[in-house]
């Protein structure tokens, strides 16, 4: 996902939340120069190398970092909740447990819907327009 002027991009854009992590980090870092993921993971308890392997998508948080983590991140409590939901989504191993966490995060990405006018129903009623 693209940084915008310097600011990540709405987390409800991601579908892997250590790709937004790790895009939330660059973006902090051009900030808070102190900004470590040897500081980031005192602040969780976890080892700074490890965190690293997080951010490498070699490894997955542990679902109990989710709230200081989130604090961190400074996200409110409807964010807060997809981004344990992403966690969980990655960790998924089941088709069961994928297609729940992925109903979840769809669920609050809340995308809105709206009415077609009669010439819209019309165009996207048959799936050959809008596929040619």
């Amino acid at each position: 996902m693209p940084i915008l002027d310097g600011i990540v991009d709405s987390i409800y854009r991601y579908s892997d939340y250590r790709t937004y992590l790790k895009d939330w980090f660059e973006s902090e870092k051009k900030h808070r120069t102190a900004l470590s993921y040897r500081w980031l993971g005192g602040k969780l308890g976890v080892d700074g190398a490890a965190l690293v392997r997080v951010f490498r998508q070699e490894r997955h948080l542990h679902e109990k970092h989710i709230p200081a983590l989130c604090q961190i991140l400074k996200l409110g409590k409807r964010e807060t909740e997809y981004f344990g939901t992403l966690l969980l989504f990655s960790k998924a191993r089941s088709p069961q447990e994928v297609r729940t966490h992925f109903e979840r995060l769809m669920a609050l990405r809340d995308v809105g819907a709206r009415e077609l006018e009669a010439e819209q129903y019309e165009y996207y009623r048959r799936w050959q327009n809008s596929a040619l």
